[in-house]
Order: C-alpha cells, then structure tokens, then sequence
C-alpha cells in the first residue's frame, strides 16, 4: 500500500513541475500583453485590402500638408514635442510625453523667450525686409552741418556724420566720428569713427591723447580685396615714430584673441595705447556667431585701462562693423535686465542717436538677432532651444555666405568718382 502512495506522489508531483508559471497581471498588463491583446482585437484586412478598423483622416491630412518645419531645401527640423509622441511609462512615474510638455512650458512666461520665439517664428526673410525699411533711419533732429563743410576729409560721401551736442565733439578740429553713451551713463562708452586717409590722418592721431583713450579696436583691414579701407597709421617697425607720431612698442602675446587678431602696445603722442586690430570681420557683412565679437567686447575691457574714458572704436566707414560691435555690447546689458520692453529695432535707432548708419547692412541687423538667442541658450541651456529657432540659425548661415559670396565678386562698375561712395 505504500508503494501505492509513493507512485500516486511522484506522478502529481511531476505533473505540476511541467506546468508554466503565470505572472501576476492583476495590478497593470505589461506592455508585450497589450500589444498582443490588440493584435487579437483587430481583424487582418481581407483580400480587398479593407479592413473593420475607422479610418485616421486626421493622419491622412497632416501627412499631405506641408510641416512648418520643413526647410525648402527638404531640411526637416524635429518639433520639440510632436503630437504623435509614443508614450513610454518611466521609472519615475511620468512619460517622456509630459516630461517635454513641461519642458516647454517652462519658459512661456519668460519676456526673453517670448520675443526670441517672435522673431524667430517671423523668419530670416521678414527680418532683411524689416530692415529695409528703416536702411536710412535718422534721429529726429539730426544734423549734418560739418559733414558737408569737410567734404575732403570724409572717406565716404554718402555716409553722414552726426553734428554733436555742444560739449560732445571728439576734436576740435573736424573728424568724421561721434561718442556713443549708454543709457544712464553721463560718460561716453565709446568714441566711433571712420578709419583715418592719408591726409587726415594727423587728427585722427591725437584724438587718443585729447579724449585719454587707452585701448583701440580696429575692425578692418588695411587693404580689403584690393580696396584701401584704412590708412596704415601703426608702423611696421618697432621703437620708429611715423610722421604722425604714432609708434609701436611691442606686439602683445595674449591666449585669449579670436583668430584673425593682433594685439600691439603703442603711443600715440605721449597717450599709451592698445592697439586690438581684428581682421576676419568682412566688410558689410557679420560673423556666424556672436562669441567672437562678444571675445572682442572683453579684450576691449580688459585693456581699457581708465574705465572713466571711451574705447575707441572704427572699421573703414566706422559705421557697420564698428556700430554692430557697440550695438553687441549695449545688447548684453540690455539683456541682462530684459523685460520686454525693448526690441532690437529700437536699440538700432538708440545707437544712431550718436552714430549715423550705424549697423550698415541687413546681415549686421540679422547678427544681433542671432547674438540674442545665443545669449538666451547661455541664460537657460539648450533645453529652451526650440525647432523654430534652430531653423532660424540655419537659414541666417545660408543668407550671409550668399551676402559674402556676392560681395567676393562684385558686379563690375561702370564710372568712377574722385570721391568713393560707400553704399550701392
């Protein structure tokens, strides 16, 4: 009888090892059980390729209208959130869906992502149309008095020199420049002006020394393309005084420089000076990124040495580069603070209150823009880079190598003047 009892044992006992364990679904099906399930729910499409399931005419019509993110050259820009987002549960409790819905909404209240998100919503294009409409902006009440009676001692004929306010002139002789005064400053910031011709090249010497300045930023080179941009006021030697009185000590080592940058130690007349010249900035067009100038900006600080006087600033007309370079600079402050009320339209023609034509070209008036958003991404990170604003960097990118391509080669010109004329 026992040997009864120990077969019945063993035969239940292996029965019950042969059958598969069942896990627990009671609480939440797991993801491969839902798949499956639905599989089993909906019927395969018969010969005639129908199927039981209701049509998606929503899918259908977003497939056949074009994204706004889709470049013309085909370039598809990823949305931040799409709305076909697959929902995957997370460890922590929430789907990566509404991880980036919260994401985006982190920053609607912010005035800086606002106006980025306007702007860059409106596009390269309405932008170099913006800007042609205020190309020739001049402050009410502007006059141009000594530019006209010193005709000769202009560069261009048709870039204008602001009359300053009594008390404001930066020689007492005629010099095509200006000082520019930041917002609540009773200081000029800078002391802009065109690059010096031969014959004028003696005032534009002792303007140093009457206005104390201790740092100049040169944003041009002396000769461009094969055009003179610049008197070559530093000498090539050391220790040897030009006939102006200008003469360089020592070439300045410094790690800190973009590329394209020199650094000498001068005197102009008794003034020590540092020279920064900067040369990789072409003429009527704007760098690809704002860091550069924004390095520029620095060393200009840095060997400004009376923080009480003007940098002094010029490229060739000393209205395009060296406006946009001064425009970065009051940009970063403004930035800092930025509150909404203010757009870079109006901070173009708060610079030309001082500085007539300052930011020349629509290229220059699209690098501010471009220099906004790189602020923007440096205040809060990445994650407020949106798709809009990433298109918009690329198609700027595209617009200024056309604008350089152009300017490499020039349509020929058909008469010539005694005078150059600066614009086309």
């Amino acid at each position: 009888m026992s040997k009864i009892r120990l077969f019945r044992f063993i035969v239940f006992f292996g029965s019950a090892l042969k059958k598969p364990r069942v896990r627990d679904h009671k609480q939440k099906d797991c993801e491969m059980c839902i798949v499956k399930k639905k599989q089993k729910e909906e019927p395969e499409p018969g010969n005639d390729g129908k199927s039981d399931r209701p049509k998606d005419d929503s899918a259908k019509k977003s497939n056949s209208a074009k994204s706004p993110d889709v470049e013309d050259d085909g370039l598809k820009i990823e949305d931040e959130c799409p709305e076909n987002a697959q929902v995957v549960d997370c460890d922590l409790g929430e789907s990566m869906k509404s991880v980036k819905a919260t994401k985006k909404k982190k920053f609607t209240d912010k005035p800086d992502v606002t106006y980025a998100n306007e702007f860059t919503v409106r596009g390269v294009e309405a932008l170099v149309k913006e800007y042609s409409s205020i190309h020739k902006y001049d402050a009410p009440g502007a006059k141009f008095d000594a530019f006209h009676k010193n005709k000769e001692k202009n560069r261009y004929c048709d870039v204008p020199c602001l009359d300053p306010e009594p008390g404001n002139e930066i020689s007492p002789s005629y010099y095509h420049g200006n000082f520019v005064f930041f917002p609540n400053e009773k200081t000029p910031r800078y002391l802009i002006c065109e690059g010096p011709l031969p014959t004028t090249t003696d005032t534009f010497a002792k303007l140093p020394e009457i206005n104390e300045v201790t740092c100049i930023v040169q944003l041009c080179d002396w000769v461009e393309m094969g055009k003179a941009k610049c008197y070559q006021y530093i000498p090539s030697e050391p220790n040897k005084p030009n006939p102006h009185n200008i003469t360089l000590k020592s070439n300045v080592e410094d790690a800190e420089v973009p590329e394209g940058t020199t650094i000498s130690a001068c005197t102009f007349g008794n003034q020590e000076v540092t020279h920064v010249k900067f040369t990789a900035w072409p003429d009527h067009c704007a760098p690809s990124k704002s860091k550069t100038v924004t390095d520029l900006i620095n060393l200009s600080k840095k060997y400004n040495k009376n923080k009480d006087r003007p940098v002094m600033v010029h490229c060739s007309a000393g209205i395009g580069r060296s406006g946009t370079f001064i425009a970065m600079d009051l940009l970063r402050e403004r930035f800092a603070q930025f509150d909404g009320s203010f757009t870079i339209i109006e901070l173009l023609k708060y610079i030309r209150k001082y500085r007539a034509r300052a930011i020349q070209t629509a290229p220059q008036y699209l690098f501010l823009h471009v220099a906004f958003l790189d602020l923007l991404e440096e205040k809060y990170g990445a994650e407020v880079v949106t798709a809009k604003m990433r298109t918009f960097r690329k198609r700027y990118d595209k617009y200024i190598r056309a604008v350089a391509a152009k300017l490499a080669h020039p349509p020929p010109k058909t008469n010539t003047t005694q005078q150059t004329t600066r614009t086309t």
